[in-house]
């Protein structure tokens, strides 16, 4: 047990200083940025998980985990309520073709500026990947239904002229 608390607060004072002077080249650095930021999240500390996770963004890292931060980050936007930050990052993520991303920028247009012309291109976009011949098959069952549903419904609206933009 000696042991086990020593090597805690060695863990800890090693993931203190990373967090305070992250290096920039470092890719095993940005994993465990990541990591913090993950930990923190979960215990619902979002300022030190955004602090981790911006810098996890800022070194070298494999693209797989550079998205998944990315992803992480715009979520906590979203739910400080920062919309502008999270349109920032899911914009950059819907460049990269993060399909994700075109489903946040359709239900932030449909659900926050009722623009359903622009949720509308938004979820077509999405549409367009998970039917495409690249996007894994398994991916596609989970994700083309409930797009085909905001689809239909974006039409609906559409249709009948509610709140048309």
């Amino acid at each position: 047990n000696e042991m086990d608390v020593l090597a805690l607060a060695a863990l800890l004072n090693h993931l203190t200083q990373i967090l305070e002077n992250p290096p920039v080249a470092d890719r095993e650095a940005a994993s465990e940025l990541a990591g913090m930021g993950r930990f923190y999240e979960d215990l619902g500390d979002l300022e030190d998980a955004t602090h981790a996770y911006q810098a996890c963004l800022a070194c070298n890292q494999t693209d797989h985990l550079y998205w998944d931060t990315l992803q992480r980050l715009s979520f906590i936007r979203k739910r400080l309520g920062d919309f502008q930050a999270a349109l920032a990052l899911w914009e950059q993520a819907a460049e990269n073709n993060q399909l994700y991303a075109y489903v946040e920028l359709a239900k932030y247009y449909e659900h926050r500026l009722r623009d359903y012309p622009q949720a509308l291109v938004w979820t077509r976009r999405a549409l367009e990947i998970v039917r495409g011949s690249n996007f894994p098959r398994y991916l596609s069952v989970e994700w083309k239904a409930g797009l085909e549903h905001r689809q239909a419904r974006l039409e609906k609206k559409l249709s009948t002229g509610i709140n048309n933009r």
